[in-house]
């Protein structure tokens, strides 16, 4: 009955996720893992898109900085006379601008550098945080299914089983290694 059935739902489990054993403990364990790695995952990407909206900040107030200084060096030289020299604001305006111009190539660079990729962004990440909100929400589901199994006694015929299945590996490690084999 209930117990084939769940049963059976776990081995296909425990295969899908090439689980040696498929037991509920190997099976627990093992989401338990993939959930923790999800989360590790999502915190970084947090982090890398924190550093990525600094910079593309950066960049956006330098790119605003370097177009307001060439508009006005533009404009002094626009308004300057051949007989006059340049003012020393338009050439420190110039100077700015060139600075401007190779923070924002280095800003450029420290960004491709990064390996920020596009799919960081705040869209990709809260559809991340939603699949990790579904899967533990499954995880609940199956918790309170699998809590349904603990007041059930345990199956004879399954334990002898997993008793077989243990004396095979034991035998197979005494033969591939014969200085471990246990003396009778």
């Amino acid at each position: 009955g209930i117990n084939a059935e769940y049963g059976g739902e776990l081995a296909m489990t425990g295969n899908h996720l090439a689980l040696s054993h498929p037991t509920l403990e190997n099976y627990l364990v093992n989401m338990s893992d993939h959930t923790i790695e999800e989360l590790d995952l999502k915190d970084k990407l947090k982090q890398q898109e924190v550093m990525l909206g600094t910079l593309s900040e950066k960049l956006e107030g330098l790119e605003l900085t370097v177009t307001k200084l060439t508009a006005e060096c533009e404009e002094a030289e626009s308004n300057r006379r051949d007989d006059i020299d340049l003012p020393v604001e338009i050439e420190t305006a110039k100077a700015q601008a060139q600075h401007y111009v190779e923070s924002t190539k280095e800003f450029k660079k420290l960004l491709s550098a990064s390996g920020i990729k596009k799919e960081y962004t705040h869209e990709s990440l809260q559809k991340l945080s939603e699949k990790v909100t579904a899967l533990s929400t499954e995880i609940d589901l199956i918790n309170k299914r699998i809590a349904e199994f603990k007041e059930l006694p345990p199956s004879v015929p399954l334990a002898k089983e997993k008793i077989r299945q243990i004396k095979i590996e034991i035998e197979t490690v005494e033969q591939e290694f014969p200085e471990l084999a246990c003396v009778s």
